[in-house]
């Protein structure tokens, strides 16, 4: 027989998954205040310091090595894989009831803090040091890499790929594509041109090294070159060459670097 004994009603100060095991034979307890069979209580006993100790490391080794796969493996046969060097506040929702598609994957790597208000759609994946603010969104078909930081209240739609070591802010319109040790602070959107849908029009592709200033817009298929900077609340309707930086509505170059 099982107990659950969870929450604040239950005592707990920090709350975590708790629950007793029920002896159902007579005699299973020496005492009513242990909640342990009389053979386990009695080998118990017999368990010196050393063996304490030994199983302790033995258990680290192992809860080591569950971590570093979780790092790097991208498990289909849990649905939800969390390193358990993670931490996930209170009030964040994993999955979405109306996904239809057969992979149900969200995938979290090690040392990832995600914050309360946050949802994560199936079929995601987070890489390590993910650190996510509040009342983030991340649907369906998304990746993001390791060391990526994204702001409370960024939205990143269905199939966006972030690379490593980013920032990111804003609106992440369906299959964005942002290279690694970007700084993105603006949105990433569609033309539009199908009212109905975006899911199918070319998206924003940022290269490594570019920075998109607070309030930009790029939109439509435009690709961001590398290193290129985007200033703060202009609006990007064609291609940006490396190591240029625009501003203005719509935006227009300033200046190539180093030149």
């Amino acid at each position: 027989n099982l107990i659950a004994n969870n929450g604040v009603l239950a005592g707990q100060s920090v709350e975590h998954f708790h629950f007793h095991i029920i002896p159902r034979k007579e005699g299973d307890c020496p005492e009513p205040k242990y909640w342990l069979s009389e053979h386990l209580f009695k080998k118990l006993r017999e368990i010196t310091m050393t063996e304490l100790v030994e199983n302790a490391k033995l258990l680290r080794q192992k809860m080591a090595d569950f971590s570093s796969n979780m790092s790097s493996t991208f498990s289909d046969d849990l649905w939800l894989n969390i390193a358990p060097s993670c931490v996930i506040e209170h009030g964040v929702v994993f999955g979405n009831t109306n996904y239809k598609k057969s992979d149900k994957s969200i995938f979290v790597g090690n040392n990832a803090i995600i914050r309360s208000g946050t949802v994560i759609y199936y079929n995601t994946k987070a890489g390590c040091n993910f650190d996510c603010g509040h009342n983030v969104l991340i649907r369906e078909g998304s990746r993001i890499g390791n060391n990526v930081y994204v702001y409370s209240g960024t939205q990143i739609n269905r199939d966006v790929i972030i690379g490593d070591n980013c920032i990111v802010s804003g609106y992440l319109g369906n299959g964005s594509v942002v290279e690694s040790n970007v700084k993105m602070f603006g949105d990433l959107i569609h033309k539009y041109e199908n009212q109905y849908s975006s899911q199918h029009e070319p998206a924003p592709v940022i290269k490594s090294g570019a920075f998109v200033g607070w309030g930009a817009k790029v939109i439509g298929g435009v690709v961001i070159g590398e290193n290129a900077t985007i200033g703060a609340g202009a609006v990007v309707v064609s291609d940006v060459l490396p190591e240029t930086t625009v501003v203005g509505v719509p935006a227009r170059p300033m200046k190539r670097l180093g030149k």
